[in-house]
């Protein structure tokens, strides 16, 4: 039987190779996570306060999809990493927001609502599609929160499609940028990520030209029909993994540094130890590589001669 090469599966790159490859990238990215570590919450770190409960498992969640990032780079698979940075720059955005103190208590009983309403609506789904699911009962008794139902869908939408803090993603950067240093450093880091980065992985995540035409890589006519090559290997082209890995970086570094914030560590050293990361993972490109010299100071601000530094 003859084997069409569309039924070979497409092949797996050695992920030593690319880790190799972007040596400096994933340095930054294991030396953020082993500072996020360093700097996770302990026993009592809450203090009573339940709003950094809400952030705690905020940077909980982050961290493991930062992980998930770096694994998928790993393995060239850059497409659905920035997918992932989607949902980072999401949590980011509002871990940021509940650390308010104007949203402090209401952040703590708007995720509670939330909770409620999605038991609600999960339940009326079981009980829209049970002759196809069966009898499997409610998830839990719903009757006690049907005369909450309006105010909850009041504030999250008749079917649940708003998110959990009420408000879109757009409004939560507009009252977070004050968190910044400044309105230019704002204008450039948070307002430039969302108008460009989270924007371009959002339509990665959804059914979109612009991730259709990403597997779509060549496309021409033959015998009068347009014909499309699909593609679906993974690459370790340096434009995506940088984007990818920077995008991780800079997201999850800053949910990191709120979670120091509020477990009185010191702000002013992570963001110089930030600062350096993400000058690791841009500066030492494979690229640019070639543009230092041996005997030059390495970029990565080591003090080090290049070749005695991250040109060995």
């Amino acid at each position: 039987m003859e084997t069409s090469t569309l039924d070979i599966p497409p092949a797996e790159l050695n992920q030593d190779t690319v880790a190799a490859k972007f040596a400096a990238q994933f340095e930054a990215a294991q030396n953020l996570r082993a500072f996020a570590w360093t700097a996770r919450p302990r026993d009592r770190a809450g203090d009573g306060k339940a709003y950094r409960s809400l952030i705690f498992a905020i940077f909980a969640r982050a961290t493991l999809t930062y992980r998930a990032v770096l694994h998928l780079c790993r393995g060239g698979y850059t497409e659905q990493a920035d997918m992932l940075n989607r949902s980072l720059f999401e949590d980011m955005a509002y871990a940021h927001w509940v650390s308010l103190p104007e949203h402090r208590e209401e952040a703590v009983e708007l995720l509670a609502k939330h909770t409620e309403y999605s038991s609600l609506l999960a339940n009326d789904a079981i009980q829209k599609h049970k002759d196809w699911l069966g009898d499997v009962g409610a998830l839990r008794d719903v009757a006690d929160l049907e005369r909450k139902r309006d105010e909850y869908a009041g504030l999250f939408g008749r079917y649940g499609e708003k998110s959990w803090t009420t408000k879109d993603i757009y409004s939560i950067i507009g009252e977070i940028e004050q968190l910044w240093p400044d309105e230019e450093t704002a204008k450039k880091e948070l307002h430039g990520f969302y108008s460009l980065g989270h924007r371009i992985n959002n339509q990665k995540l959804h059914n979109s030209s612009l991730s259709l035409n990403s597997a779509a890589k060549q496309s021409k006519m033959e015998n009068g029909e347009l014909t499309v090559r699909l593609s679906a290997s993974p690459t370790d082209h340096e434009a995506p993994m940088i984007r990818a890995l920077y995008g991780a970086l800079f997201t999850y570094g800053r949910v990191t540094r709120v979670l120091i914030s509020e477990t009185d560590g010191d702000p002013g050293e992570f963001d110089a130890f930030y600062a350096h990361q993400l000058k690791l993972l841009s500066e030492l490109a494979p690229s640019k590589r070639h543009a230092i010299g041996r005997n030059d100071l390495c970029p990565c601000d080591s003090g080090k001669k290049y070749k005695n530094c991250h040109g060995q």
